[in-house]
């Protein structure tokens, strides 16, 4: 599974930053948290993982 992470928030910014192109096949998206984003998605990974037998 992939998480897509951008530190800022990309809907606040330029209009042709508001497509994603990895959306679809991510498990979750995840914009405008900084750097913790990375931390989140990571743990979110972890969770997703523990619940797959």
């Amino acid at each position: 599974p992939v998480v897509e992470v951008h530190i800022s928030n990309l809907l606040s910014r330029e209009t042709f930053r508001h497509t994603s192109l990895l959306g679809g096949v991510c498990a979750g998206s995840l914009m405008g948290f900084g750097l913790d984003g990375y931390r989140m998605a990571i743990d979110h990974l972890i969770r997703r993982a523990a619940r797959t037998p």
